[in-house]
């Protein structure tokens, strides 16, 4: 029942080279919440140890910072989001099949401002901490991919922030995070090459596609 809005996030997909440990994230470290009109999902400043998807239109996220300068994604009104300003606080209305709060799954994170639910909503708990569990009983050698890409996440955040920017607890843009997968399989498929180059003994010639292909 999960594992399609699992996948739909581009540092899953790598996890498709073991779909045991797929299963075992969905059994285990995924639940479905629900919030009744008003209720907190999380706060601003608090430690951020889940991801949370949501399966509805029912939530709006609020940063108070007048200073904060937003991410160019945020920067333009899209149909992902509808955003608004009242006084120093930013409202945005979340759309369905989002992630939010992402750079909890890859870094240390505490949450850059309040979700919450302005009618009945249902959200999908992703619990970063048991995904690291499950994660340390597989074979690691399987998950270089998705270690790569959030090198990348990580990396693109950090060149974002040093800029000036702000990274907030909603998605990237498409296009960054495009950027950053292709980058990232690239990166897994030359170091695949280099592995598989070290254990051919020199002077044999390897398709490395034909190799690569089914790994």
């Amino acid at each position: 029942i999960y594992m399609a809005k699992l996948c739909a996030n581009p540092g899953f997909g790598h996890f498709k080279q073991s779909t045991q440990l797929l299963r075992r994230i969905c059994h285990t470290a995924m639940t479905e919440t629900s919030f009744l009109s008003g209720q907190d999902v999380f706060f601003a400043g608090a430690a951020a140890t889940s991801m949370y998807y949501t399966l509805d239109d029912s939530l709006v996220y609020d940063t108070v910072d007048s200073s904060f300068k937003p991410a160019a994604s945020e920067c333009r009104k899209s149909v992902a989001y509808n955003w608004h300003f009242c006084g120093n606080t930013r409202r945005t209305r979340i759309i369905r099949d989002r992630w939010l709060a992402e750079m909890a799954m890859w870094c240390e994170w505490n949450h850059r401002g309040h979700l919450s639910a302005r009618t009945s909503s249902v959200v999908i708990k992703l619990d970063c901490i048991q995904v690291g569990s499950l994660v340390a009983q597989f074979d690691t050698t399987l998950l270089t991919g998705t270690r790569v890409f959030a090198i990348l996440f990580v990396g693109h955040v950090e060149c974002m922030e040093g800029t000036g920017l702000t990274m907030l607890d909603l998605p990237l843009d498409e296009e960054e995070v495009t950027s950053i997968t292709n980058r990232a399989s690239a990166t897994v498929s030359l170091l695949t090459k280099q592995y598989f180059a070290a254990l051919v003994p020199e002077g044999m010639v390897v398709n490395h596609d034909s190799v690569t292909r089914g790994f």
